[in-house]
């Protein structure tokens, strides 16, 4: 079950995803036909070359070249990107802000209000995204299961009646950096890996919960896919404050003993699949 993707690595190389587990699925809504006429959507990390007349240097900087994942480059490079115009917006902003104080143009109370309103905004916009509730107890809600989906191995279904609204879980895994992640996955295939975009992915980089080995991870990573309205799930992800790095399962309908549990894993997911199936003819 794929929780989410780094967005821009489904674009970073045409060989994401070497593996995909037993349990891959096509839901009814995905035919085999529509993954594999999507069309590729690739972008590379172009190649440095450093070109010394010292021999030893070339090899040293042919070495440290290898070492760096150009699919991590790239992510790296964007967020840089995206710093670089945080900062000169806010500059922008408050020179903007200070010069028309200067010239009478703009009433500093003024200013002052309406910085502690944004303030204000954002602290209660950021609380509501936190969870305080008990997860539900797992023996008494949850089991695991052969999915309704043919061909898409276990799912998660519930053994007792859930209303719409109530948070089911969270999901958990092995929290990795993203050094850690691609060392672990260079290619970014990471099918079990939910990342969390931390200070919504501007000024820090995410964090990965990796939940392949179900030893270290729950029983979120059994949720299969269906888009709406079949998906019954929604998730949330905390990327600011003091619950940042977490992400949050709730339910969008009233959930019936036996029934399954589904959420849309997204067009990204799909994408990467058609991918590796057309890989996978070619080989």
């Amino acid at each position: 079950m794929l929780v989410n993707l780094p967005t821009r690595t489904i674009y970073a190389s045409s060989a994401f995803y070497q593996h995909l587990p037993y349990h891959y699925l096509v839901p009814p809504n995905h035919s085999n036909e529509m993954l594999t006429s999507r069309k590729k959507k690739t972008s590379f990390c172009s190649t440095l070359l450093f070109l010394q007349k010292d021999r030893s240097s070339d090899s040293q900087l042919e070495q440290e070249g290898d070492q760096q994942n150009p699919i991590q480059i790239e992510l790296k490079q964007e967020r840089q990107q995206r710093q670089y115009g945080v900062i000169a917006g806010g500059s922008f902003m408050l020179l903007s802000s200070l010069l028309g104080c200067v010239l009478g143009l703009f009433d500093p109370s003024v200013l002052i209000i309406l910085a502690l309103l944004l303030i204000g905004f954002s602290s209660y916009f950021i609380e509501s995204w936190n969870e305080y509730e008990l997860p539900l107890e797992e023996d008494f809600y949850f089991k695991v299961q052969e999915s309704t989906l043919v061909g898409a191995g276990n799912g998660l279904f519930a053994k007792s009646f859930i209303p719409s609204n109530t948070f089911l879980f969270e999901y958990t895994g092995e929290i990795l950096s993203e050094d850690e992640y691609f060392a672990r996955y260079p290619e970014g295939n990471g099918r079990y890996v939910a990342e969390i975009p931390m200070n919504n992915g501007f000024l820090s980089e995410p964090i990965y919960i990796d939940g392949v080995d179900p030893d270290k991870s729950g029983i979120a990573r059994y949720i299969n896919s269906q888009q709406p309205p079949k998906a019954n799930l929604e998730w949330k992800k905390q990327s600011v404050g003091k619950q940042a790095g977490r992400m949050f399962f709730y339910s969008i309908q009233d959930i019936q003993e036996d029934q399954e549990l589904f959420f849309d894993y997204g067009d990204n997911y799909w994408q990467v699949a058609a991918l590796q199936q057309e890989e996978d003819t070619l080989n």
